[in-house]
């Protein structure tokens, strides 16, 4: 039911949503009061670098409160092409119609929660979020919202590939977009142009990974 319920719904979604976009939608962490308005439509901000006069960043309490952080850049020139040809006669967005409603996109919520992660899987996550901590480049590392970020997104790319566990891959693939945002690199080595981004790639060269065996549920 689980594979069936989800695949229908994203077979739905993804003439309209990136695939990331999606993960997002089901599994934002929110608080204060909002919780029944993400449970069914998510939310999410765009932040551009050429407009931020009288803005001022958001505080890492904030920032952690974001499940991932996407950095699109620019399309491919063959895309690009094709968002003109897209919108020659007309805007595509005139064309988006609802394709789940509330009752669907919470049940698919719960069927997810289902997905088994393996105790060392659990314990890579954990073990990946720690070392973010520990790492001399770090004035500030993950939080526990950065494991359960990991966790859960985890729950989804597994059901999406029609997987009823989660792989280690799928923690290594999702890491740099949960994890970055959560990070505070120290000033001396922001001088030396190093990102979070860089700090967590280095992270997953060098933690011990679990075989696929140990992830498998038996």
């Amino acid at each position: 039911m689980i594979h069936y319920s989800i695949n229908y719904i994203f077979n739905r979604f993804h003439k309209q949503f990136f695939y990331s976009s999606f993960v997002f939608f089901f599994f934002f962490q929110a608080e204060d009061g909002i919780r029944d308005l993400v449970r069914s439509r998510g939310l999410g901000d765009v932040y551009k670098r050429q407009e931020y006069e009288g803005t001022f960043p958001l505080p890492e309490a904030q920032l952690d409160r974001f499940l991932m952080r996407i950095k699109l850049g620019y399309p491919q020139l063959s895309d690009e092409i094709r968002i003109l040809e897209l919108q020659q006669m007309h805007h595509p967005i005139e064309d988006i119609g609802i394709v789940a409603d509330v009752e669907e996109l919470l049940a698919v919520q719960e069927e997810v929660k289902s997905i088994f992660v393996s105790p060392a899987v659990k314990r890579y996550i954990v073990e990946l979020v720690r070392a973010t901590r520990d790492h001399q480049d770090v004035y500030l590392g993950s939080s526990p919202r950065g494991s359960l970020g990991l966790f859960r997104s985890g729950q989804v790319k597994a059901a999406m590939q029609g997987r009823d566990y989660v792989l280690p891959d799928d923690i290594k693939y999702l890491a740099p977009i949960i994890l970055s945002h959560r990070i505070m690199v120290q000033p001396a080595s922001r001088l030396r142009n190093l990102s979070a981004e860089q700090v967590v790639t280095e992270v997953l060269g060098y933690l011990p990974v679990p075989s696929k065996e140990l992830a498998v549920k038996k």
